[in-house]
């Protein structure tokens, strides 16, 4: 929130995929998601191909891994690794998007 982003936390790409939506409804998309590379219930490849085959939703995706990702699916703006290895490519996209005042 430090941003002014609004934020949600999800355990599983469902109930990401339900939150992403829910903004949407609401008329408050999201501007960002941070996809983990690896969910309990589904893997970052399929849950890309299941955004784009449902909805219209166009912001920044954020693939979030450990160690070099196995695989950078089409539609992923950029990755973060859990280490902090990509750590300036993280500040620039994020000021890209969300420039401070």
């Amino acid at each position: 929130h430090g941003l002014g982003l609004r934020t949600a936390g999800a355990a599983t790409g469902k109930a990401a995929m339900t939150e992403l939506m829910r903004g949407l409804v609401d008329g408050e998309p999201f501007g960002m998601v941070v996809l983990e590379e690896h969910m309990p219930d589904a893997d970052a490849r399929g849950w890309l191909r299941q955004l784009r085959s449902g909805c219209d939703w166009g912001g920044p995706i954020v693939l979030l891994h450990e160690g070099e990702p196995r695989f950078i699916p089409e539609g992923v703006t950029a990755t973060l690794d859990r280490n902090g290895a990509d750590t300036p490519a993280w500040a620039e996209l994020l000021g890209r998007h969300y420039p401070l005042a």
